[in-house]
């Protein structure tokens, strides 16, 4: 009588599961069998390892492939990685730069994603937590935040406050004319001319126009002008000038 060998291996799988307090998995496969041989595969089938155990960082089937070489008789075995679903994965952050020479300015966190609930928050020292998004008196430069749930798991990510120079204006104190002359306002707008969003001087008599950058003036008399120039984050400059007639 001629036996054929056809027994088959058992084969068992073990594994940590993936979270924010691990983030790899130990994924161990074992058999009964000391002769026997272990071998693995992705979901896709392609081979990652040969052996009876190494570590993943991502969740997942892993296919387990135990070989008894004395027959070739061969067991497989699926086994599922864990990952946390609930993981921080990203938080939104809205900052306010300091503007018009503010000194300081703010950032809210308005969306959080993942997170297993109970959300904490701290600005650039982790061992100081708050439950508000908000967080006010930040001075310009780049800051960190940090984010940390119920079950412990934290987030981190960097922003930067920037500091919005103020619109600035340039302008002589004082012309003297000769009765009869005119004279252009010539009006400099600093840092850069492109963030003035209107200009109004004060009073209207004697000049070309009230509401433009360099207006022209025809005066009679003595007459002190104001301009008031306002930029695009509504940030004022106001500065006078005095025409000797």
């Amino acid at each position: 009588t001629v036996q054929i060998d056809t027994i088959h291996p058992n084969a068992f799988a073990r594994s940590d599961s993936i979270g924010c307090l691990r983030d790899q998995a130990l994924l161990e496969g074992m058999s009964d069998n000391p002769a026997a041989q272990l071998e693995w595969y992705d979901s896709s089938g392609q081979k990652i390892n040969r052996g009876n155990r190494f570590t993943v960082s991502e969740g997942g089937r892993y296919q387990l492939e135990v070989t008894l070489p004395r027959n070739g008789c061969r067991t497989l075995l699926w086994h599922e990685v864990y990952r946390d679903s609930l993981l921080i994965s990203d938080v939104s952050l809205q900052t306010v730069n300091p503007i018009c020479k503010a000194i300081s300015g703010s950032v809210n966190v308005f969306q959080t994603l993942g997170g297993h609930g109970g959300m904490e928050f701290s600005v650039d020292d982790p061992d100081q937590w708050q439950s508000s998004t908000e967080f006010k008196g930040l001075l310009p430069g780049i800051h960190v935040l940090f984010a940390r749930d119920s079950a412990g798991c934290r987030y981190q990510k960097s922003f930067a406050i920037t500091e919005i120079p103020a619109v600035q204006t340039d302008l002589v104190p004082e012309i003297t004319l000769r009765l009869g002359q005119s004279t252009r306002l010539d009006l400099t707008v600093l840092p850069d001319p492109a963030i003035a969003a209107s200009f109004r001087w004060s009073p209207e008599t004697y000049l070309s126009c009230s509401d433009c950058e360099d207006p022209e003036t025809f005066p009679l008399q003595n007459i002190e002008y104001e301009v008031t120039v306002v930029d695009t984050n509504g940030c004022l400059a106001i500065q006078t000038i005095l025409i000797r007639v």
